[in-house]
């Protein structure tokens, strides 16, 4: 063999914000999920059937071809078409490979597909210019597998998407990231009642449940506070509910939709979306978003 390519392999990194960003660690942002479930369970929910045509040219479905049964109803014992087509479009948006083994009769006939994780996959050009698929110490020809290649650089091996826009997903990963830790870990205080005499345990928590017992519920929010005794009353800022924040979540729905070319409203982000632009949007959906997967995979 005289060159490999690394096809998934666990593709993994850190970001600059220090989080680390995976394929699969990526489905975490609920954006990542959607976009990658709708486009999927899109593709796998269309017709998909072999045509042959009659003597006078007309199209109809091959219902005696063996390849109706593998493509339309079941590639396999394990999967119906819809999960199958529906894993493969999982991986091959999230990789930017998808492999499926390809089991044949004596004859030579394809008799079902068998899904392989791409983390599984390395992908090699031998001596004689040919590719090969190594898969846990056995190695198949092209021949053999069925290889659905994304975004590439050499034709052979598809660029994941994570891994190619991993700082843009790293800065989503960690602001959810920092979102969950401020509930789970930080003390979250709505303001300070300060004193300049020192308070016994038992004055400050007298004093405490005083301000609660007056202030505390929203049922008795906005009201006016009479404060004696030197004590003054400090509220307390909450960082999420800094605008800053909120845009930062917003901003990685829009990236998310970049990369997977899914509009906003799709995933749920109506921000910008009237009942005017959403059918059209719905339209570059199918022409922009759909369609080079369905030429690729037809092809």
């Amino acid at each position: 063999k005289e060159q490999r390519y690394n096809g998934f392999l666990g593709s993994f990194g850190v970001a600059s914000s220090g989080v680390p960003v995976t394929e699969k660690g990526a489905m975490q942002l609920t954006a990542v999920w959607a976009a990658v479930n709708l486009i999927s369970s899109t593709i796998a929910s269309l017709p998909l059937n072999v045509y042959t045509r009659d003597k006078f040219g007309a199209k109809k479905i091959a219902y005696d071809s063996p390849l109706q049964k593998l493509l339309h109803s079941a590639p396999s014992e394990n999967y119906t078409s819809y999960q199958f087509r529906n894993t493969m479009m999982c991986h091959l948006l999230l990789s930017g490979n998808a492999y499926a083994i390809i089991e044949r009769n004596g004859g030579g006939k394809p008799i079902s597909f068998t899904i392989i994780d791409p983390e599984n996959v390395e992908v090699s050009k031998g001596k004689d210019n040919k590719t090969y698929y190594l898969m846990k110490e056995k190695t198949y020809q092209s021949k053999e597998v069925l290889h659905f290649v994304g975004l590439s650089y050499d034709g052979m091996v598809g660029k994941s998407p994570i891994t190619a826009c991993r700082e843009a997903l790293g800065l989503g990963l960690a602001t959810q990231k920092f979102g969950a830790k401020f509930f789970e870990n930080g003390a979250i205080l709505s303001g300070v009642l300060q004193t300049d005499g020192k308070l016994t345990e038992e004055s400050a928590d007298r004093l405490r449940n005083s301000w609660n017992t007056r202030f505390g519920g929203v049922h008795k929010s906005h009201s006016t506070a009479v404060l004696e005794g030197g004590v003054n009353y400090k509220p307390i800022s909450v960082p999420l509910a800094d605008a800053e924040f909120i845009k930062n979540r917003e901003f990685t729905i829009a990236e998310i939709a970049r990369i997977f070319r899914v509009q906003p409203h799709l995933l749920m982000d109506l921000a910008r979306s009237t009942n005017n632009n959403i059918e059209q949007q719905s339209i570059e959906y199918v022409t922009y978003t759909l369609m080079p997967y369905l030429v690729n995979i037809e092809q």
